[in-house]
């Protein structure tokens, strides 16, 4: 898989933020004694300048992927929410505190990732869905799985929810808390417990997503 390749071949960073009590002499991005970047070349540079009073800020070690940036976008990401890259957000997406999306996933408009929330690598879903806090949407990277988990539109997955590897949602379901989903749910349905089972099929539409929360 290219994902796993990628991470594989990449050439790995260790970010760190360093503050200085010693000026650097022409030190590329440096601003008021604060250097932000790859903690080798740092600390080539700071035996080569003798610098020796510094205090470093590690924000990561040896990291295969970026995190991507969204600043630009017509998304909403709260603090400490952590997005790798090759993520797409849609349009009005909502990222809640401590989400974290790993590589290759593709969130619809409209969508609320709520706090706490983790989606693996790859994960599909669609527009105007919620995935609930704590919730846990497999990826396909380990154990290594041929179909990405796809949640599809106007589904609510309620907070601590579990959806394995592979599995499809179908349109408006609602998962409940807490439940394990092993496999596929067709249009419409509530599923609750462990393993999930279907408990209803709904004749309309989901109500649970409220658009005044996605406003930007």
């Amino acid at each position: 898989m290219k994902t796993i390749s990628k991470i594989k071949d990449a050439v790995k960073k260790t970010e760190v933020r360093v503050y200085l009590n010693e000026k650097p002499i022409h030190l590329k991005h440096a601003y008021q004694y604060v250097v932000i970047g790859e903690w080798k070349e740092i600390k080539e540079f700071l035996l080569q300048q003798n610098i020796h009073d510094y205090y470093v800020e590690t924000k990561c070690v040896n990291s295969a992927l970026a995190l991507s940036d969204f600043k630009e976008e017509q998304v909403r990401i709260e603090p400490n929410a952590t997005i790798r890259e090759n993520v797409r957000l849609g349009k009005n997406t909502v990222v809640l505190m401590g989400a974290i999306i790993n590589t290759g996933c593709v969130i619809g408009d409209h969508t609320m990732i709520d706090m706490g929330a983790v989606l693996g690598g790859h994960v599909i879903v669609k527009e105007n869905c919620h995935i609930g806090a704590n919730a846990v949407i497999a990826g396909v990277l380990e154990p290594y799985c041929e179909k990405s988990v796809v949640v599809e539109k106007n589904c609510f997955i309620g907070a601590g929810a579990v959806i394995l590897e592979g599995v499809h949602i179908g349109e408006s379901c609602i998962v409940g808390a807490n439940a394990v989903v092993r496999e596929d749910l067709p249009d419409h349905c509530v599923a609750v417990g462990v393993p999930a089972r279907i408990i209803k099929i709904n004749e309309t539409e989901n109500e649970f997503i409220q658009q005044d929360l996605r406003v930007l």
